[in-house]
């Protein structure tokens, strides 16, 4: 159902609060790599950029401890890096901490909310609120789903997997079989000629044949187009 989630994000943030003055101020599309994030946390132990890029190379690598340590360490140095709620939630649902999770990735939904967007930081953030949405979607948090779902169509109506993952939470949580048919047709007369499409076709051809709304249609594949 959902996008892989973009790993950054350009944006400005509010880092020069923090007193910092040799801060970034920018979240940047590339990360420094580990060696020159350890030699500036040799100058700055407190630079989150930082942090935040050893904490999410830890996480890609599966040391989910290491991840966390580095991730909380870099919100403790900078509250406003968004990059580093993103990464810290992510880290806690690998880590079964659902409830932080969701904490942290609405932590990060406000930072963005408030910052302004140029067309590649809205295509990267869009990314990243599908990531989030299907964290949430596979532990059956259809509520923080949902608020990333909206958060995607508010800048991007026509978003063809947001608009196909709506269908499937109307679907399976709040048990609407015709918002559901409403937002599948819609996914297929965004594009007719993608995956998302056969399979928002799939689901409209189940429930004509399954007029039972205890039965699901297999939702159990995440879109990842």
């Amino acid at each position: 159902m959902i996008l892989s989630a973009a790993l950054s994000i350009t944006d400005t943030c509010a880092a020069q609060s923090s007193g910092r003055g040799n801060m970034e101020n920018r979240v940047r599309n590339n990360y420094p790599d580990e060696a020159e994030a350890r030699r500036r946390l040799d100058n700055d132990d407190n630079d989150a950029v930082a942090l935040t890029a050893i904490g999410s190379a830890s996480l890609k690598e599966g040391d989910k401890k290491s991840a966390i340590k580095y991730l909380r360490k870099a919100v403790a140095a900078d509250l406003s890096y968004p990059n580093a709620h993103f990464y810290l939630g992510k880290a806690y649902y690998t880590a079964g901490n659902f409830d932080g999770a969701a904490e942290e990735f609405d932590r990060f939904t406000d930072l963005m909310k408030r910052l302004p967007l140029n067309e590649n930081d809205r295509i990267q953030y869009i990314g990243m609120l599908h990531d989030i949405s299907q964290i949430c979607m596979t532990v059956k948090r259809y509520d923080e789903a949902y608020k990333a779902l909206a958060d995607i169509l508010r800048l991007s109506p026509n978003d063809q997997v947001a608009v196909y993952n709506l269908g499937v939470y109307y679907y399976v949580y709040e048990r609407s079989r015709s918002l559901a048919y409403q937002s599948f047709l819609k996914a297929i007369r965004i594009d007719p000629n993608t995956g998302t499409a056969r399979r928002a076709q799939y689901a409209i051809e189940f429930m004509r044949n399954n007029p039972d709304p205890r039965i699901e249609p297999d939702f159990s594949f995440l879109n990842r187009e």
